[in-house]
């Protein structure tokens, strides 16, 4: 090993730690959300219950619910250490095929830094859903296409991986949309399109037969999924380069333009010069997010997490934007910019912070008084019985801002506290609501509020209605 392949392996090493560090930060502290909770509840039981639990939503797919009971799961760092392992593996080989596809390390090294540090990408590699696991395979299954492309061998492990990365995630759709167009593109398709479409038919023919199976025991319905407008495309892109929620931070407004700037330059690129590899990218990039927008129209499905599959032709257009620019001192000061960016950004603000249930659930635990009721919006109920499993009289109500003024249901006539567990901020009907009460005390947490209230039935009390 010569003197520059030391340093650049030296330099990925690095990269590699830095990675580690930003997604087991605070990993164990931080509480389950409700979506984690829900995969906890389905690794647990008999494998036939664990692939009930799996299938009734309607819209899941069993294998990283299966891959993490297979894990040490009973603890909240255990159970995002699939996802953990997966974020990981994710960076190592973004690097392997970007050195594989162009031969240039300072490439490499640019698309290793970025997806190390994206919050995006560092988000997913410390959650228990199967985004990270997703992004993996996708990848892997995106490298491979494109080496059958180039004419090489490997039709049973391109196999192998599409069928693992469509029994991940529904959303690698993506994959087959991108690859057609770009096999109907292709000069005298007409012998690989043919081992294509048995490859699509072998990986896809298990995920029909789950929807079939598992399908009949609840729905697809995404009712927290609205219709997209037409500037939800750009924050789709945004958000996945450079986690960008619609807040313009300082720091956004640093990276963000320098981000647009690259991605831009390397989509040009494309455009003008760009060969087979870089042509799938931008039909990656472009063909899912134009299909998901329109259908979306029609049927919500429009989701920034079900974007995953593609994200790594993100990362590569920016990675060529950046090589667009001369080597020189404007070169090495993007990168520097767009990684110090993101890395501050990340440690400095609140992006690891999440509804603080364990220690919510805790206090009221440890407080709690005979008749005392507890109150959370229906879907938090989840999260908050995994830290409190045995809690008294836990009421739903349908949102923070149906809270408000009126009759009180029956089944609050025997309360005479209330504890009213409202994430964020409480809402206008809330507030309104809570200035007719007498509140005994406000604890307040990260991303929670907890509110005690001296309740009696003949007091102004809670009803659920929509607006």
């Amino acid at each position: 090993m010569c003197q520059s392949q030391k340093i650049n392996l030296a330099a990925l090493v690095v990269v590699l730690l830095c990675a580690t560090l930003l997604r087991v930060i605070y990993l164990s502290d931080t509480s389950l959300d409700n979506d984690e909770t829900l995969t906890y509840l389905r690794t647990q039981g008999t494998l036939d219950e664990q692939l009930e639990k799996i299938g009734t939503p309607g819209n899941h797919v069993p294998l990283f619910f299966l891959f993490t009971g297979l894990l040490p799961h009973d603890t909240d760092f255990e159970l995002r250490l699939g996802a953990l392992w997966f974020g990981l593996l994710g960076l190592a080989l973004s690097s392997r095929v970007t050195e594989y596809l162009y031969h240039d390390r300072r490439l490499t090294m640019c698309i290793a830094i970025f997806v190390a540090v994206t919050p995006y990408m560092v988000r997913y590699s410390r959650y228990a859903r199967p985004y990270a696991m997703l992004f993996f395979f996708s990848l892997w299954a995106s490298w491979l296409f494109l080496r059958l492309l180039q004419g090489k061998k490997g039709w049973g492990l391109y196999t192998v991986v599409t069928l693992i990365a469509y029994l991940t995630h529904m959303a690698a759709a993506a994959l087959p949309l991108s690859q057609l167009i770009i096999l109907l593109w292709v000069k005298n398709p007409h012998r690989m399109l043919k081992k294509w479409w048995g490859v699509q038919l072998i990986a896809g023919l298990p995920v029909l037969l789950w929807l079939i199976t598992y399908n009949q025991y609840g729905n697809s319905e995404m009712g927290w999924i609205h219709h997209p407008n037409l500037g939800r495309p750009y924050y789709t892109i945004t958000h996945i380069l450079v986690g960008y929620s619609a807040t313009l931070t300082r720091s956004y407004l640093l990276v963000l333009p320098a981000v647009t700037f690259a991605f831009g330059a390397g989509t040009w690129w494309v455009i003008r010069k760009g060969e087979w590899p870089e042509r799938y990218w931008l039909m990656l990039t472009v063909a899912p997010l134009l299909v998901v927008f329109l259908v979306s129209q029609i049927k919500p499905l429009y989701d920034e997490r079900y974007f995953t599959p593609v994200a790594p032709a993100y990362f590569m257009l920016v990675g060529l934007g950046w090589r667009y620019i001369p080597r020189g001192y404007w070169n090495a000061a993007l990168i520097i910019l767009i990684s110090g960016g993101l890395t501050v950004s990340q440690l400095a603000g609140d992006h690891f912070e999440r509804t603080d249930w364990k220690s919510s659930s805790a206090y009221v635990q440890a407080n709690v008084q005979a008749h005392d009721c507890i109150l959370l919006d229906a879907p938090h109920r989840i999260a908050f019985s995994f830290y409190y499993p045995d809690a008294p009289n836990v009421l739903p109500y349908a949102t923070k801002d149906d809270l408000y003024a009126g009759q009180p249901p029956s089944n609050l006539s025997s309360c005479r506290r209330l504890w009213l567990m409202i994430g964020d901020s409480p809402g206008q009907k809330a507030k309104h609501w809570l200035e007719t009460q007498q509140i005994i005390e406000i604890t307040t947490y990260p991303k929670m509020y907890a509110y005690l209230v001296n309740y009696t039935s003949h007091q102004n009390g809670v009803k659920i209605l929509p607006d």
